[in-house]
């Protein structure tokens, strides 16, 4: 089950909230975990105690600690725990989260998902299953500490009485100087670092990348291999969904704004970036604003990285392009509007198989096509990305019978787990590693193979009656979409 999912519930279908409470969000990965056969790591706190290492509440910083089931010098560092939206979108919602966090106690220990790379199980997970892990928090809800993508660093005063703090890299520098303590701590062996993260933890593995590797070289002189994994990185710039329901007037998404306004406080008090790309992109000329959009930086990120990226990803479908910015509320469902004006396009995010052909045509395969314009921007020797067109939600932490998700996703015959492998194997110096899925197909065909002649229906025992929908698509069956290409997205109850 991954988020973006619906659960029956009295024979309806209810979507499951991104960001759900975090005791509910645990109880639900250890609960599939267990029955599944997976040991989910249990991470323990560290305490921080650098006198500019703070969280955004100004508390003292902290992270969380796996370490492998057997010595190991291979380590994981993952930024942020789950997919919620991990920065300040403006002045209201830094209060609104600043707010919450000062009430909440700082858990002395924290469950990993346990799926994808997080694993224990080495047939699911041979590359990283007895590997330590670090978790940097990020986000609102516990363990929540930086709000700033983890390269912003300045302060935003609000009254006589406290500030919000923005300390990414102080909080890198200091994580990693406690994990190491000069060669006697329980990072001093490492010799493969892995740095990932999903959706804006994944954003932020990008931009602090280079940030976070010189940290590393420094103080690692023995260390043989870095590189990142970014998850559902991507947030293009592109138009909303909104406002095509007020006459095709195309306007940026909220992401515009929201970058804006971090960028105020990501240069810190000397105006230059702490991350290494951040300032390289900014000095071609580009504002600092749009240095923080992936396309626009992603030349500059000198770190081997690999982007697994799906081609648009439910959070961005729902809280960015068609819906509005979650600053009231930080549920991803609510992000999207549903009222009548909207219903097609809340259609289109919620039940993909009855959107509109239009709209698809129209929109969502313009979208991914963003998506692959900005992954490109990546590509050079030591890189590579796996682009796939599923609509499952966050599938590298998800799992599915007793396999994590990304050992069932292909690409012409390639699993998502089998080109993270050869990447993470391969030298800086092979070939870009490019596994590309096919768009959309607006025109309404399932793919083959998709099963649809022994099961003829779709979610809800009809075909789709929307607007715009292609004459004659086949009914497909409850575990696909008859606009998705692959036959790998099948067998997902994302409905």
């Amino acid at each position: 089950m991954s988020t973006g999912d619906k659960i029956p519930i009295r024979g309806r279908k209810i979507p499951i909230q991104m960001f759900a409470p975090p005791a509910c969000v645990l109880a639900t990965l250890l609960a599939v975990s267990l029955a599944s056969g997976q040991v989910p790591p249990n991470a323990t706190l560290l305490q921080l105690n650098a006198s500019d290492a703070l969280c955004l509440d100004g508390r003292p910083a902290f992270i969380y600690l796996a370490t492998a089931p057997s010595p190991s010098d291979l380590w994981v560092l993952n930024f942020g725990a789950s997919p919620e939206l991990a920065f300040c979108v403006d002045l209201k919602s830094c209060l609104a989260i600043r707010e919450y966090m000062a009430a909440q106690a700082t858990p002395t220990s924290f469950l990993l998902a346990g799926w994808g790379v997080q694993s224990r199980n080495c047939v699911d997970n041979p590359d990283f299953c007895n590997a330590n892990h670090v978790l940097f928090p990020m986000g609102a809800f516990e363990p929540g500490c930086d709000l700033g993508l983890m390269v912003s660093q300045d302060d935003v005063v609000v009254n006589e009485t406290f500030s919000l703090r923005f300390r990414g890299p102080q909080i890198v520098a200091a994580a990693l100087g406690a994990l190491i303590r000069g060669g006697a701590g329980p990072m001093a062996g490492a010799r493969s670092v892995l740095l990932t993260g999903v959706t804006f933890g994944g954003m932020a593995a990008v931009l602090a990348a280079d940030l976070v590797q010189a940290e590393l070289t420094r103080a690692l002189p023995a260390l043989e291999r870095f590189k990142v994994l970014p998850v559902d990185a991507l947030h293009p710039r592109y138009y909303s969904m909104v406002w095509m329901a007020w006459g095709n007037f195309f306007s940026d998404s909220w992401m515009t704004p929201a970058l804006q306004f971090l960028a105020n406080v990501t240069g810190g008090p000397s105006a230059q970036p702490a991350s290494p790309a951040l300032r390289a992109c900014a000095a071609g000329g580009l504002p600092l604003w749009e240095c923080l959009y992936l396309n626009a930086t992603l030349p500059h990120v000198a770190a081997p990285l690999f982007l697994l990226q799906q081609l648009g990803s439910v959070w961005d479908y729902q809280c960015a392009y068609e819906g509005a910015a979650p600053t009231d509320s930080l549920l991803q469902v609510q992000c999207s509007k549903s009222s009548s004006q909207y219903r097609h396009y809340y259609t289109c995010v919620q039940y993909p198989d009855l959107c509109s052909g239009a709209i698809v045509a129209n929109f969502s395969v313009p979208l991914q096509r963003e998506y692959s314009a900005y992954a490109n921007t990546s590509i050079r020797t030591g890189n590579g990305y796996f682009l796939h067109s599923c609509y499952l939600g966050v599938y590298s932490m998800s799992g599915r019978g007793n396999t994590s998700v990304w050992n069932i996703i292909s690409i012409n015959g390639v699993t998502m787990r089998e080109a993270v492998s050869a990447w993470w194997a391969g030298g800086n110096a092979s070939s870009p590693m490019l596994h590309h899925d096919g768009y959309w197909n607006p025109s309404g065909v399932p793919p083959a193979g998709a099963d649809a002649a022994g099961s003829p229906m779709s979610h809800n025992g009809s075909a789709s009656t929307e607007p715009g929908a292609a004459a004659g698509a086949p009914i497909v069956p409850p575990w696909t979409s008859r606009f998705f290409t692959n036959p790998t997205c099948r067998g997902f109850p994302w409905y």
